[in-house]
């Protein structure tokens, strides 16, 4: 521990010197020996308490520097970030922009189609307009030549005829036109004057000649004859009103019905079997006598609750038949109390 010197500066009068030094010797002898501690740190802890600050120092020094770090990591990973974002944006910008030059280069197209669309129609209109009145020309043509009153050699000669019996549509041919020509024309009158109608020609080609006419008439009357001749001698054997209804084959021989033997009697049976649905059964059988799978000898109608019910799979019921029974499943137990029944008509011949 230091020890502290006490130095005393006297400033005293002659003779009294020695007293003076006695006290100071005194007083030194008195702070030499005696340790003074209280209130005063010592060296030890000076260097303790400095090592502790510069590792405190050191550790707040290490931190700083982590925050540092830290900080400089984040920029740069906020600065690539922003960078990516800017480049997402202005990729975003990019597709934006050509989303707007491809719709716009669409809609230009469907301006174009749509013009293209409404010319057609424009065009279709006028050509159909066209058609219209070139038919309708033809119309009035076709209707002023039901009137035709007759044919003239030339135009002179239609034009020296008397006019006091025709109206007004009344036509006539010009067979050699000399103000046309020489063609065939029509000339229509208006009711004061001969009007040019057009050059007049008849289209033969689709109809029948009088040759083949004649010789068409004379085949069907032949023909006529021959089935009369036929349905006259059908009813005078009267095949229908005499025949045996005793439900055998018979054929025709000499003018009467013999029975054929090589086909034998047909005999038709019909049978009906009823039966109340429990609710869960889903197969319903029925018996017939002659009834055959092998060939198919039968038919079969099955009703439930009255109504008909439809054969086959993927509909309401399907078959089974053996020789003598006929089974029909179907796809649905038919509820409790419900109503089947199934008729069965054999064939058979005897």
């Amino acid at each position: 521990m230091a020890r502290t010197q006490i130095r005393v500066q006297t400033d005293i009068r002659p003779g009294a010197e020695d007293q003076v030094l006695q006290v100071k010797d005194g007083i030194l002898d008195y702070v030499n020996v005696t340790e003074i501690t209280d209130g005063f740190v010592t060296d030890a802890e000076l260097a303790t308490e400095s090592t502790a600050r510069q590792s405190g120092d050191t550790t707040l020094q290490t931190n700083i520097d982590a925050v540092v770090t830290n900080l400089a990591s984040e920029t740069s990973a906020r600065t690539a970030a922003d960078t990516a974002l800017s480049t997402q944006v202005g990729d975003v910008e990019d597709s934006v922009t050509a989303e707007v030059t491809a719709r716009t280069s669409a809609d230009t197209a469907l301006g174009a189609r749509i013009d293209g669309v409404v010319t057609s129609v424009s065009t279709e209109v006028t050509d159909r307009t066209t058609a219209d009145t070139a038919l309708q020309t033809q119309i009035d043509a076709l209707e002023s030549k039901a009137n035709v009153r007759g044919s003239v050699d030339t135009f002179a000669e239609l034009e020296a005829l008397s006019t006091t019996d025709l109206v007004d549509g009344d036509s006539y041919i010009v067979l050699a036109d000399e103000t046309h020509d020489d063609g065939t024309t029509e000339y229509v009158w208006n009711g004061t004057a001969w009007v040019y109608a057009g050059s007049f020609s008849v289209n033969l080609a689709d109809y029948a000649t009088v040759t083949a006419l004649t010789t068409e008439t004379s085949a069907r009357t032949s023909a006529d004859s021959a089935l009369d001749t036929r349905v006259t001698a059908i009813e005078d054997a009267d095949y229908i009103t005499d025949a045996p209804a005793d439900g055998k084959s018979y054929v025709r021989v000499d003018n009467a019905w013999a029975q054929n033997s090589a086909v034998g009697s047909l005999v038709i049976t019909d049978t009906s079997t009823t039966a109340i649905a429990n609710g869960t059964q889903t197969a319903f059988v029925a018996t017939a006598t002659g009834l055959t799978p092998t060939p198919a000898n039968y038919t079969a109608r099955v009703y439930r609750n009255g109504i008909l019910m439809e054969k086959g799979s993927g509909n309401d019921y399907l078959e089974t038949v053996a020789t003598g029974s006929y089974t029909a499943t179907f796809a649905t137990a038919p509820m409790a109390d419900d109503k089947v029944v199934i008729t069965l008509t054999t064939f058979d011949l005897v």
